[in-house]
């Protein structure tokens, strides 16, 4: 009887902000940002806590820069 192999096939990438599978985004280096949280970083207040947490997460676009 011939051996068949499996191939495991994922679709997207994994966004930095919001560590989820999506196929609409936008690669920056080699980080991937989904459409949702692109609008939500773009949107929010930079007086909110929410910015701060968006500016550390994107920090990881560049590792060893901050």
């Amino acid at each position: 009887m011939k051996k068949t192999s499996v191939i495991h096939v994922q679709l997207g990438h994994t966004c930095l902000i919001c560590e989820t599978r999506k196929t609409e985004g936008y690669k920056l280096c080699h980080s991937f940002v989904c459409e949702s949280c692109e609008r939500k970083i773009v949107t929010t207040d930079v007086r909110a806590d929410d910015y701060m947490i968006f500016v550390n997460k994107m920090r990881g676009i560049l590792p060893g820069q901050y």
